[in-house]
């Protein structure tokens, strides 16, 4: 029996798309984040300029960062029901990196931290816990493949 049904494969394509895009717009927006954090720490700017950038964070908060963690989460886990290969070791693995980014995060906005000393450390960690998630997702270390390589292989 295949792993996944014919119309699956499709809704599969759809909701792998919405994984990755979502999973770059997050790293997108943290390394951008990030970059904004370092300019800034090696340049002096005056007052007015950290307070644009700082709306400009907020607003790539709002409008980009919490669609993409919420898409990211939800088509994760709409693909680990159509994939139906339970909850294996690197996708829990997965899930607390993720939860330890998000949860790193919310403690971040909600300190209000606008010392570029403290948020630059942890969007570094933030861009590298991300980076292992997504080479979780490409790798899969439990060696499962899609229906189509098992089918030819029985």
């Amino acid at each position: 029996m295949p792993l996944l049904y014919p119309a699956n494969r499709r809704a599969r394509g759809i909701w792998l798309t919405i994984h990755l895009l979502g999973m770059v717009g997050w790293i997108g927006v943290v390394a951008g984040a990030l970059a904004l954090d370092l300019g800034l720490a090696v340049r002096p700017v005056d007052a007015a300029a950290i307070a644009s950038i700082n709306q400009l964070l907020a607003v790539l908060t709002c409008w980009v960062l919490e669609p993409c963690v919420a898409a990211t989460a939800l088509s994760g886990f709409v693909l680990a029901q159509i994939y139906r290969a339970g909850w294996p070791r690197w996708l829990r693995c997965k899930m607390v990196l993720v939860a330890t980014v998000t949860a790193v995060g919310a403690a971040l906005l909600a300190s209000g931290a606008t010392e570029r000393i403290y948020t630059a450390p942890a969007r570094l960690a933030g861009v590298l816990l991300l980076c292992s998630v997504l080479a979780l997702s490409v790798i899969r270390p439990d060696g499962r493949k899609p229906s189509r390589h098992r089918r030819h292989n029985s």
